[in-house]
């Protein structure tokens, strides 16, 4: 960004259409801390896009869907198999990693632990399709007591 340039961003012209909290998130998803970085609306919308409406609003949608309509618990059962067993895992990874980076100030790093973790959620509700199980009732004992 350059004034002489012309190519400015308009920080509060952005905060004020989009939100302050979309901008801190995009500014923490994208940039380094102390570094510089690139910016563009185009990005920005991009990244929201991507990460808030698509990855983590699908996920919230879908365990909030399948908790209001099937059980009253959310999470894979207590126990499980391989792929709850990995789920967990990644949790604790994925925690791991962002009390690391919190700690350097890697914000970026810590947001990217995050949704790595987020996208292993969606893609193991993707492979098991619990509102399937759930409606299946021969399948329904093998879904256990919460269905996932």
């Amino acid at each position: 960004m350059s004034k002489s340039v012309g190519n400015v961003v308009e920080a509060f012209a952005l905060s004020d259409k989009y939100g302050g909290d979309a901008f801190r998130y995009f500014v923490m998803r994208e940039m380094t801390f102390g570094l510089d970085a690139d910016f563009s609306e185009e990005a920005f919308v991009g990244r929201l896009n991507a990460d808030l409406a698509n990855d983590l609003g699908n996920l919230v949608a879908r365990a909030t869907t399948l908790i209001v309509n099937y059980q009253r618990e959310a999470g894979p059962p207590a126990g499980g198999g391989a792929e709850e067993a990995a789920i967990r895992e990644a949790a604790i990874t994925a925690r791991r990693a962002v009390e690391t980076a919190m700690q350097e100030f890697a914000f970026q790093r810590a947001l990217a632990a995050l949704w790595e973790f987020i996208g292993g959620v969606n893609r193991y509700v993707d492979s098991n399709q619990p509102w399937a199980l759930a409606k299946d009732s021969a399948a329904a004992p093998a879904a256990g007591p919460r269905c996932w």
